[in-house]
């Protein structure tokens, strides 16, 4: 009994959470790109949501992100932050503070490393039980995994969500190795020794230079003596993500206005388009999602009728994904020197802890001819743009299989270890 309490649906936690959480904190917790929580992203205007009544769906392939997290590199920056709070001690007891930051007369960080979090365990449960509801009538054999432990753990609880709290099955995880050695659609970037993060470091750095001084200078206004850096700034950035993570709150949230949240959201999204998307040279993030798709297309290629694949792995698998799709990209690519309002990448809505990419495969008797596909992508539709061509396409966001195949030719045609493949990624040795 006392584990069905502390595994209640996150529908509820999402209750609770808004009667103890500032409204404008969630506001903000949502828009922190690849480390804020769960969330529903916002459904496209004109999109249908729903298909139409005599439309079937016939097969499910769902992918999920591990739930939420301790920090793994953002720690170290966390850490540097606690310290530099922790060195200036003297002078914020000594000082009046304004409001949003007189937590830091007692600010310490309690942060672990990387693990999966209650939070996390409860966002998995949630996914399995919905997937439940949403698809009672399917059936899949097993859940294959990455090999990194926090996403075996999610699948672990994943499970307890759908087949019931008292589930342990470990012989129906299936952990794809996550080594160089070992192609896998989950962690295709393991095979791709020419991926740097330094791409991405120099990209959202550029924006970093212009955005993050005034912030820096703000803070240590207020707090004289506190000598705060850019770094330090960025830590408080990570720590209202990780701090709420781990504990369900973070005054670091309050420490910024929307339009520093929106300045670091914008900073996030460079980071994933520079490290899993068209940002990063060589074509390399669609070749490396190209395994993923093509995966997808011959699953979605049989005839096979209330099946699901169910699959779990990382923010970059589901961003990798998409880019070799030719969604979530932005022409022209993202500047690094002010903030495109209007664009395409959004990760905080697109690959948030314990996100969700959901192809369906599905029949009509009037409204489509032949198989269908739909994407919903945290629970709202998202629209197939590549290959809608007609406007009954358009206003449910999908296109047939035909189509969709059609316009992932570029992922159909890699193989691993060709040409291109070694033009972009190289091979590993």
């Amino acid at each position: 009994m006392l584990f069905q309490w502390v595994f209640v649906s996150l529908s509820f936690l999402a209750y609770v959470a808004a009667l103890v959480t500032p409204l404008s904190d969630w506001a903000k917790l949502i828009k922190l790109g690849p480390n804020a929580p769960y969330h529903k992203a916002p459904a496209p205007r004109g999109v249908k949501q729903n298909l139409p009544s005599d439309c079937k769906v016939k097969q499910v392939v769902y992918l999920s992100r591990h739930g939420s997290r301790y920090p793994g590199f953002e720690g170290t920056y966390v850490s540097a932050m606690a310290q530099t709070v922790t060195t200036a001690q003297p002078v914020i007891a000594s000082a009046r503070l304004p409001r949003e930051l007189r937590f830091l007369k007692t600010y310490t960080s309690t942060l672990g490393s990387e693990d999966l979090v209650d939070k996390g365990r409860q966002e998995m449960v949630h996914h399995g039980k919905e997937f439940r509801k949403r698809y009672p009538h399917f059936s899949f054999e097993h859940f294959v995994t990455s090999g990194s432990s926090r996403v075996i753990e999610s699948a672990t609880y994943f499970g307890k969500g759908y087949f019931g709290h008292n589930w342990n099955d470990p012989s129906m995880i299936s952990p794809i190795p996550s080594n160089p050695a070992t192609l896998s659609h989950l962690t295709p970037f393991q095979v791709c020794p020419n991926h740097s993060f330094s791409v991405s470091d120099s990209i959202k750095g550029a924006w970093q230079n212009i955005f993050m001084p005034a912030i820096t200078a703000r803070i240590n206004a207020a707090v004289p003596g506190l000598n705060f850096a850019d770094i330090d700034t960025l830590g408080g950035f990570y720590a209202c993500a990780f701090d709420y993570a781990a504990h369900g709150e973070s005054p670091w949230c309050g420490a910024f206005t929307k339009q520093e949240i929106d300045q670091f959201e914008y900073y996030a999204d460079l980071d994933v388009s520079a490290s899993w998307g068209l940002m990063h040279p060589q074509n390399m993030a669609r070749v490396m999602g190209s395994v993923y798709t093509k995966k997808l297309i011959q699953r979605l290629s049989t005839n096979e009728e209330n099946v699901a694949y169910v699959e779990l792995g990382h923010d970059a698998t589901i961003a990798v994904a998409m880019t070799a799709m030719g969604l979530a990209t932005d022409d022209p690519l993202l500047p690094t020197t002010h903030i495109v309002p209007e664009r395409k990448m959004r990760s905080s809505n697109q690959v948030p802890f314990g996100g969700q990419m959901v192809f369906e495969k599905f029949t009509c008797s009037r409204s489509f001819e032949g198989p269908q596909v739909r994407l919903i992508l945290n629970e709202a539709t998202y629209p197939l743009t590549p290959c809608i061509q007609s406007p009954r396409d358009a206003k449910y966001g999908t296109c047939s299989l035909s189509n969709f195949i059609q316009s992932n030719q570029f992922s159909m045609s890699i193989e691993f270890g060709d040409a291109q493949w070694a033009a972009s990624c190289g091979v590993p040795a």
